[in-house]
């Protein structure tokens, strides 16, 4: 769909940041433009994209095993109906829900932005600079990091 973007090689960063702090309206081109379905549905698409670009970060694992973790208990709970499930159920969920809500999302990026800068010596621009492009050039700078740490 031409309102949408399909993948990081077009994503600007600015939406990217969005996205992850949880608003999907920025997976359109236009946020006025598009259905509210389809936002989560592009979304997994540009994540998809993501993760065949660079791969899955352990974070993500993570969260996923989580998930994974807390329907199993959800299928116990209603197959048994035991009670103490529901009590694991309400742990996995608090965690789930500590992860998804950080308050520091956004943060990394902000402050790998401004690392950047400082070692361009020019301002990188969230607004027109893409997700594909941000990643490579942190891939170039942890490169030159790792470089002058052997030296």
């Amino acid at each position: 769909m031409r309102y949408y973007y399909e993948d990081i090689g077009e994503l600007p960063l600015y939406n990217w940041i969005k996205i992850t702090g949880g608003d999907l309206t920025y997976c359109r081109k236009d946020v006025l433009k598009g259905l509210e379905g389809s936002d989560l549905i592009y979304y997994d698409i540009i994540k998809d994209d993501n993760y065949k670009e660079f791969g899955v970060v352990k974070e993500y694992l993570t969260l996923l095993n989580i998930e994974l973790e807390l329907a199993e208990s959800m299928l116990d709970w209603v197959i048994t109906g035991k009670n103490f499930i529901k009590n694991k159920i309400a742990m996995l969920e608090t965690e789930l829900s500590d992860i998804l809500n950080r308050e520091d999302k956004g943060g990394d990026v902000n402050e790998t932005l401004i690392r950047l800068w400082k070692w361009m010596g020019s301002k990188v621009d969230a607004k027109t600079t893409t997700v594909m492009e941000f990643k490579i050039m942190v891939g170039m700078y942890i490169e030159e990091v790792n470089q002058q740490n052997k030296k």
